[in-house]
């Protein structure tokens, strides 16, 4: 998943030519998930371009529709998303209030790791209906039998406004723009940033059914020098057995300009243990393609 930021070393370069020729050859998508947490999954665009050997098929939109349907299912009423799943929801922190997320992400495909740590979303209340945010992370990656490369990982600003209250409409709509790119030369060189910058315009819906909260997010991502994109998620929540615990489950879909869709699907979990820290974590997997994994573990702090 989804960001400026302070400089930071990109790690030492390596000197090992195969071992880089390798990484390109098996990357990962670093660009791809400028964020979980901001979370909007950009998969298509990595510069080493493994990506394109993952679109084998599509998901129905009947399919796609039914899981929209169970997700209205009776879930909790503080339904939400945001990390640890990609798909966002209109909430804002509120006026003076802070949500800051760090967290560890990655990827695992065929004995080769994708992952970012720390990766850190800080996001603050303007007023009632603004949110400021600003992503960034340390991006690591890993290619079979090859060694660990890292680097400085692009850097997001985003300003959500939710223009619809759900207590006046029945139900709450934000946009959310954002903006995101590499600063580390050196990142980019190595493989683990991407080049080309990025702006999107992502809209975002949720409702409450009775006990129940069902969300949705469209995008465009506006990719500068490559294919732009349009992005599907829908998520949801329930309360689960332990006071505290939420249970959440999303499904996206990607879409690049010119090329077939990539779907993925995820299932994490929130636990409060305190009223300013939650514990956060999710994994998912690529339902067509190359079966990729996706982990994400955390925290969230409130203020």
């Amino acid at each position: 998943m989804m960001t400026p930021c302070n400089d930071r070393s990109a790690g030492p370069e390596d000197t090992n030519e195969d071992a880089n020729a390798d990484l390109a050859a098996t990357a990962f998508f670093f660009h791809a998930r400028m964020t979980i947490e901001r979370p909007y999954y950009s998969a298509a665009h990595s510069d080493s371009g493994m990506i394109a050997s993952m679109r084998s098929q599509t998901i129905s939109l009947p399919r796609f529709l039914g899981f929209c349907l169970l997700l209205a299912l009776p879930l909790s009423a503080r339904a939400q998303g945001g990390p640890p799943l990609i798909t966002n929801d209109p909430d804002t922190p509120g006026d003076g209030h802070w949500e800051i997320n760090v967290a560890a992400t990655g990827l695992y495909h065929d004995q080769a790791w994708e992952v970012s740590a720390p990766d850190v979303d800080v996001n603050y209340g303007l007023g009632e209906r603004i949110q400021l945010s600003v992503h960034f992370e340390e991006n690591w990656a890993r290619a079979t039998d090859g060694p660990w490369l890292s680097g400085l990982g692009p850097v997001e600003l985003a300003l959500r406004y939710r223009f619809v209250d759900e207590e006046k409409a029945g139900f709450a709509l934000a946009v959310q723009p954002h903006w995101a790119k590499s600063w580390s030369s050196a990142a980019i060189r190595k493989g683990v940033a991407p080049e080309h910058a990025e702006f999107g315009v992502p809209i975002q819906v949720a409702r409450h059914i009775g006990k129940a909260v069902a969300g949705a997010e469209l995008g465009r991502d506006f990719i500068s020098g490559a294919p732009d994109e349009w992005q599907l998620g829908a998520f949801g929540s329930r309360d689960c057995v332990v006071k505290g615990l939420q249970c959440l489950a999303e499904m996206v879909v990607v879409r690049p300009d010119h090329a077939t869709s990539e779907t993925l699907a995820n299932l994490g979990a929130r636990l409060e243990l305190g009223e300013h820290f939650v514990v956060l974590g999710s994994i998912g997997r690529q339902l067509n393609g190359e079966h990729s994994a996706l982990f994400y573990v955390g925290f969230q702090l409130l203020k």
